[in-house]
C-alpha cells in the first residue's frame, strides 16, 4: 500500500528556497496548518485496516466503517474539524480552463509539468548560505510562494507522486491569491481521499494485490480514528500543548509516540468482539470549530456529528475536561407519535436494504481475494 508522503522534505525545501519574509507569508496563508504539521504521523497500516473495515453504502458524500462492532462514518465535516481546510456545502464550480502563467514562465509550458520538475527547479535554485544580495531566479516574492503552494496542493492535499503532472486549472487557482484563499480545498482533498479509499480494493486491482496506491490527504482520517477510540489514542498518541486550544485544528493537538504494528492492528480489527467495551467518542464540533466553517452554515453541534450509537461526545478536548452538552442531556419530549410511513415507502426501504446487503456480500467476496496477500506483505516488512 502506498501514499506519497509529499511533506517528507517540504520543510527543507521551504527553508532553502524561500526567504524569511516569503516563509512568513506562506505560513500565514491558506495552507498554514498543513505547513505546521510536525508531530503527527499518518499510519498507512491503520488506513489499510480501515479500508478492510469499510461498510458499503450508497452515500457518495461520506465513507463508513465497522470498527470494533461500531458503525462510524467519516464525513466532510469530520475532515474539516481535523485539518481546518476550507469547505462548502454547495456544489463546487468546475475549475475554470485558464492557462497557468507561472508554469509557462518558469517551465516553458503550462501543460505537462510534473511535480519532479518543480522540485528539481527548487533544488537547483536554493538560496546559498551567508550570501548577501543573492540574485533570485524568480521574478517576484509572490512567484516563489505560488510555486510552493502548487507543490503543497498537488503532493500533499492530492497525494500525488513526483511523476504526476500538475493540473493546470488548480495551478491557476493558486495564482489568484484571493481565489486561492476562498477556494474550498477541503472539499477537493476529501473527495479525492474517499474516492481512493472506496476503490483501493476494487476488483480490477486484484491482480496487483500486494500493493495499491491512495490519493488524497489521509492524515485527518487517522486523527479522526484516534478521536473516536480513546483507548487506542492513549496508547499511541500524546496530548500536545495545544490540546485545549480550540482555535488550533485537532490534527495539530496530538503528538505520535508510536505507530501501531501491523500484527497488533490486524488482531484488534479481526477479533473486534474483545474490543466492544472500548470507549467510543462522538466527534462533535465546538463553537470555535463551527465558526471556522463559514460556508457550511451555523448548525447546532448536535446536527453535525458522526452516527455512533451510545457514543460519548468528543469536542477535541482532553478527557479530563470532557462534559456532555446540554443538548445531548435533554430529556425526550413524550407526546405526539412520529408520523407513520406509508406501506409503499416501507416496501421501498426494505427493497433498498436487500439490494445494499446483496451488493455488500458480493463486494466483500471480491475483496477477500486480495486481503491475505496484503496481510502477508505487511508481516514480511515487519
Amino acid at each position: 500500500m502506498g501514499y506519497w508522503k509529499g511533506n517528507h522534505d517540504l520543510k527543507s525545501l521551504i527553508a532553502n528556497f524561500l526567504t524569511p519574509a516569503q516563509r512568513d507569508k506562506l505560513n500565514n496563508g491558506a495552507f498554514r496548518y498543513i505547513i505546521a504539521m510536525e508531530n503527527f504521523k499518518c499510519s498507512m497500516k491503520l488506513v489499510h485496516c480501515l479500508c478492510l473495515s469499510r461498510i458499503f453504502t450508497n452515500d457518495r458524500d461520506s465513507i463508513s466503517f465497522k470498527i470494533f462492532g461500531h458503525d462510524v462514518s467519516f464525513t466532510l465535516e469530520d475532515f474539516h474539524i481535523m485539518c481546518c481546510l476550507r469547505i462548502t456545502t454547495h456544489n463546487i464550480e468546475k475549475s475554470f480552463n485558464r492557462e497557468s502563467t507561472i508554469l509557462k514562465r518558469y517551465f516553458g509550458k503550462s501543460k505537462g509539468v510534473n511535480l519532479k520538475d518543480i522540485r528539481s527547479f527548487m533544488t537547483r535554485n536554493v538560496i546559498p548560505k551567508n550570501v548577501v544580495n543573492h540574485a533570485h531566479v524568480y521574478e517576484s516574492d509572490d512567484d516563489a510562494i505560488k510555486l510552493m503552494k502548487i507543490l503543497i496542493v498537488e503532493s500533499i492535499l492530492f497525494g500525488k507522486n513526483t511523476e504526476s503532472c500538475v493540473i493546470e486549472e488548480y495551478a491557476s487557482i493558486v495564482e489568484d491569491e484571493k481565489l486561492c484563499a476562498k477556494y474550498p480545498w477541503g472539499n477537493v482533498a476529501y473527495e479525492k481521499l474517499i474516492y481512493s479509499l472506496k476503490h483501493a480494493l476494487d476488483k480490477q486491482n486484484k491482480h496487483h494485490a500486494i500493493e495499491y496506491k491512495l490519493t488524497g490527504f489521509p492524515y485527518p482520517l487517522c486523527v479522526w480514528f484516534y478521536g473516536h477510540f480513546l483507548d487506542i489514542r492513549k496508547k499511541y498518541v500524546a496530548e500536545d500543548e495545544y490540546i485545549d486550544m480550540p482555535q488550533v485544528p485537532r490534527m495539530l493537538r496530538y503528538v505520535c509516540v508510536g505507530e501501531p504494528k501491523y500484527p497488533e492492528l490486524y488482531y484488534m480489527f479481526r477479533t473486534h468482539e474483545r474490543y466492544r467495551d472500548f470507549m467510543v467518542l462522538d466527534i462533535i464540533p465546538i463553537e470555535e470549530e463551527l465558526n471556522s466553517m463559514p460556508l457550511i452554515g451555523k448548525l447546532p453541534c448536535n446536527q453535525i456529528r458522526s452516527n455512533v450509537v451510545n457514543a460519548v461526545p468528543s469536542t477535541g478536548k482532553s478527557p479530563r475536561t470532557l462534559s456532555r452538552s446540554k443538548e445531548l442531556n435533554r430529556t425526550p419530549v413524550i407526546g405526539k407519535s412520529p408520523p407513520t410511513k406509508s406501506r409503499s415507502k416501507k416496501a421501498n426501504q426494505l427493497m433498498t436494504l436487500r439490494l445494499m446487503t446483496e451488493v455488500q456480500r458480493h463486494a466483500e467476496k471480491e475483496r477477500s481475494t486480495i486481503v491475505n496477500e496484503v496481510f502477508d506483505k505487511f508481516k514480511k516488512e515487519e
